[in-house]
């Protein structure tokens, strides 16, 4: 990031030309508003690159997606149920091109979106991305302040204003002709060398004739006090002379921001004013037109305009836009005109509009709602925070910070401050202000729901950030909320106040460090039955089944976490559901379901950057760099990764981001020391169980064990052993740990038969956890073992049958490097021993294992002789699906033929 200096054209000519070898960013963000830039043209032409300009300011602003809609105009896409795909395959048919986007925070929200997630996915097609705008505008912006972090993406410059000559050459090149000494002096010292006011005398100049308005449009703006607020002082200049119907143009745009001109024409017609001339409106300099529609140049000067608007004359405006417009939008301007006669019938649409919203569910339009509402009654803040806290996203009462010093002292108040101080602070702060209250003095609706909502908020970050000693202090709260709720006579209430008392003890009694896994298991499915019997099963099953799914991931039962996390999970705490999504992912990742875990993780992502805070991306990114980290995709990697680092392990993010590392040194042949060093972090945290992540501690003894560390293996190999785990998989990994033991120290042979331990171990976990295997595991051994044989070929066939096995594996899941490693090891040893005959001879029953759960399914239904076509209409996929899996199944089995597996599919599953 640069800032606090001017911006140079050999930065940006320097950047677009590097955008011809990869994707590139550059970011340019203004002070006191932008304008429309001339330094991206400028370093547009100097990257040599197709040019594509968006439109901030498209004919129609009430199109969803219309400034997307116009790039895939450009780019001759059209846009499906997927459009950031389809506009990332048009970039990629279209070849290098230069993107630029100027005054980007005026582009709609779904456009945004969508164009960051395009920018987030841009790794293959060379584009170079200018955007210039104000700083914080919206989720493109947003998101490029976080990618640019990472500054082999991109650059951010902070744009200064500029010099005397950069002024002089910015009119020249826009006038056609020479502005110097005073008059040059003049424009300088008033205007500040901001691009928006400099951009505004050359359009008020360009109305006329130069020679002749020069003059006046240098005395216009030389008459302002140097030092003043140029901006303000240009409002006010262009407020006193401005015409009645012109001057009530201005308000209704800054109030509306944008409108056509038949919506000003009527504004104009309900306030009994003349039509206005568009010429003198337009040659204030405040408005911009594009086709039909007008709207203010820069939100700035919609602040400053309506700061200087009598109160009367605000009014006016906001009743007349009041009955131009419709739904939220007229709702905000009603609320706006309100005075003392008009306020309770406002405020009763209001509250009817809000319970419209909660019977319909409809959480987000209710917290609009109510926020609209607050200017009217300071208790609809109250709605407003209970409104957010119900769905889910507490970031929202950011919005609120505001209004909240208008909100009397009570648990809503305490609980929004808890919640600002949760997105800012952290944990344990939001976590004292909670505690401070006292549960049984607060009145029970909606004040206590509010504050349980909170509460459940703070533990459950409290869980995921690694402070889940912050969590039973909470546990009054419980037998609090289960008596309130038997004494309210509102059974919604009841029902949601019971549900509320339920995951709280669910996250204490599967957070709490003095029960094992099993008792942990044990604890959540007694309360889920008596949650059943209390009549809340219909809220609280779904997030029992959740707590009971990572407490089995937790604990190594893989294939029940599985099938649990698969399901729909129909509850507001999204926390839960990206930490299910993303259990998912890693199961799927060691199973060797490379593809599922990848879209899964790479789906959590968007849906967590588009609708959780910041401190939940760190996890999201880690997640979604395990299967690049897995394949060798370093680029991608580091992408993910390079945003935020982890020297300690503080929360289950940081766990993710060792995990992704760890996995990306296995498959690139890093560094065992490293590899040892990273997995160490891992275990000695003691994050929840290692989260997940027990069978990493067979990595951990192998890293310590190559890099010569034998004390630290031993004692990595003791951790092993007092860890409680799902059985079959701890007894696979303590063997692998022990014949890399037994290796390290020499001991050949006893190596050799531990390592077949190992994976007879490793195939019956395989087998007992169908989906949730331990799969990715298999080519760690393959290879351990192969070096062991190439030093010691005692039997060399197992350990050439496993390798061979791993090489599929890896082959299916895409890890190139990884599987090329390997394919050096056999053939090291295929010059020194015998090869496996590859006359069928190798048992069928060592090859299933190979096979995905999916494949395995596809396996069955060519064994039963149905076709491609038939297969996919029984598992619901396309027919290039079901032909994919019935390649993989054939190449995987070595069968030539359906025929073929037909014939050896029953005896070996016992028909």
């Amino acid at each position: 990031m640069i800032t606090g200096r001017r911006v140079q054209l050999a930065d940006l000519a320097a950047l677009a030309r590097a955008a011809t070898s990869g994707a590139r960013i550059a970011w340019l963000v203004g002070a006191e508003g932008v304008g429309k830039s001339t330094l991206a043209g400028a370093a547009a032409a100097a990257s040599c690159l197709p040019i594509l300009q968006l439109d901030a300011y498209p004919e129609d602003l009430s199109e969803p997606m219309a400034t997307v809609r116009d790039l895939a105009e450009q780019l001759g896409v059209e846009l499906g149920d997927r459009p950031a795909i389809d506009l990332l395959r048009g970039l990629a048919a279209h070849g290098p091109e230069c993107i630029r986007l100027e005054d980007a925070h005026w582009v709609d929200d779904a456009s945004q979106r969508i164009l960051w997630q395009v920018v987030r996915r841009l790794r293959e097609a060379p584009v170079l991305l200018l955007v210039t705008s104000v700083p914080g505008a919206g989720p493109l912006l947003d998101g490029l302040g976080l990618l640019l972090r990472s500054p082999e993406r991109g650059r951010v410059f902070q744009l200064s204003p500029f010099n005397a000559g950069e002024v002089a050459d910015y009119l020249h090149s826009r006038l056609g002709m020479p502005v110097e000494g005073e008059s040059l002096d003049r424009i300088v010292a008033t205007s500040g060398g901001y691009p928006v006011l400099l951009s505004s005398l050359v359009d008020q100049l360009r109305m006329g004739d130069p020679a002749t308005t020069m003059t006046a449009a240098l005395r216009r703006m030389a008459s302002h006090t140097v030092g003043s607020e140029v901006l303000g002082e240009h409002v006010a200049a262009v407020l006193t002379g401005a015409r009645p119907s012109e001057r009530a143009a201005l308000v209704a745009l800054a109030q509306a921001s944008e409108l056509s001109l038949g919506q000003l024409g009527e504004v104009l017609r309900l306030r009994d004013l003349p039509d206005l001339r568009l010429d003198l409106l337009l040659a204030g300099g405040l408005v911009d037109r594009n086709g039909s529609r007008l709207r203010m140049r820069h939100r700035l000067v919609q602040r400053d305009l309506l700061d200087q608007v009598p109160w009367a004359e605000a009014r006016a405006g906001h009743a007349a836009l009041a009955q131009i417009l419709s739904g939220l939008q007229a709702l905000e301007h009603r609320v706006a005109a309100a005075d003392a006669t008009t306020a309770p019938a406002v405020l009763a649409t209001v509250r009817g509009l809000l319970d419209e919203a909660h019977a319909q569910g409809d959480l987000s339009h209710a917290f609009r709602v109510a926020e609209l509402g607050v200017a009217l009654d300071p208790q609809l803040l109250a709605e407003a925070v209970l409104a957010t806290l119900r769905a889910g996203r507490p970031a929202r009462i950011l919005d609120l910070e505001d209004h909240l010093h208008n909100l009397p002292a009570s648990a809503a108040r305490t609980a929004a401050i808890a919640i600002l101080e949760l997105e800012r602070a952290g944990v344990q702060p939001a976590a004292h202000r909670l505690l401070r209250l006292d549960a049984n003095l607060v009145p029970v609706s909606p004040d206590l729901l509010i504050h349980a909502l909170a509460v459940l908020q703070v533990a459950t970050e409290a869980a995921v950030q690694n402070e889940s000693h912050l969590i039973p202090p909470f546990a009054p709260l419980i037998e609090v909320l289960r008596v309130r709720a038997t004494e309210t006579d509102d059974e919604a209430l009841a029902e949601e106040l019971g549900l509320i008392a339920v995951s709280l003890e669910m996250l204490h009694l599967a957070n709490d460090p003095a029960l094992s896994a099993a008792e942990r298991l044990t604890a959540v499915a007694d309360l889920s039955t008596r949650a059943t019997a209390q009549g809340i099963a219909r809220l609280a099953g779904p997030l029992a089944r959740v707590m009971t799914a990572l407490t089995d991931y937790l604990a190594g039962n893989l294939a029940a976490a599985r099938s649990s996390m698969a399901g729909p999970l129909p509850f507001t705490v999204p926390h839960l559901r990206l930490h299910a999504d993303l259990a998912l992912a890693n199961i799927c990742f060691m199973n060797g379901d490379w593809g599922a875990a990848d879209s899964l993780a790479e789906a959590q992502l968007t849906t967590t950057l588009d609708t959780l805070p910041a401190s939940y991306w760190h996890q999201a990114f880690s997640m979604a760099a395990l299967v690049p980290a897995g394949r060798g995709e370093t680029t991608r990697v580091d992408t993910y990764l390079s945003w935020r680092s982890a020297p300690r392990i503080a929360s289950l993010a940081d766990v993710c981001h060792q995990l992704a590392l760890a996995w990306a040194n296995v498959s690139t042949g890093g560094s065992p020391a490293d590899l040892a060093q990273c997995v160490d972090k891992i275990w000695e945290a003691r994050v929840l169980s290692h989260a997940g992540a027990y069978a990493t501690g067979a990595l951990r003894v192998r890293g310590h064990v190559r890099a010569g560390n034998i004390a630290a293996a031993r004692a990595a190999r003791e951790q092993l052993e007092s860890t409680d785990y799902e059985p079959t998989a701890k007894a696979y990994v303590l063997a692998h740990a022990d014949a890399l033991l037994a290796y390290g120290s020499g001991q050949a042979a006893e190596a050799h038969r531990l390592f077949g331990e190992a994976l007879a171990a490793l195939d019956t976990q395989i087998a007992e956890q169908p989906g949730g295997g331990l799969r990715i595991f298999l080519p760690v051994l393959a290879e351990d073992w192969m070096l062991l044989t190439i030093e010691h070929p005692v039997d060399p066939v197992a350990a050439l049958r496993t390798l061979e096995r791993a090489e599929a594996l890896l082959a299916s899941c895409g890890a190139g490097p990884w599987g090329a490693r390997l394919e050096h090891l056999h053939a090291a040893l295929s010059t020194t021993s015998p090869a496996i005959p590859e006359d069928g001879s190798t048992p069928m029953y060592l090859l299933l294992p190979d096979l995905t759960a999916r494949e395995l399914e596809v396996a069955a239904l060519i064994a039963a002789g149905l076709s491609n076509k038939e297969i996919a209409d029984r598992l619901y996929v396309s027919v290039r699906t079901a032909e994919y899996h019935a390649n993989n199944v054939l190449r995987k089995l070595r069968t030539r033929s359906r025929r073929q597996l037909r014939d050896l599919l029953p005896h070996l599953t016992g028909g």
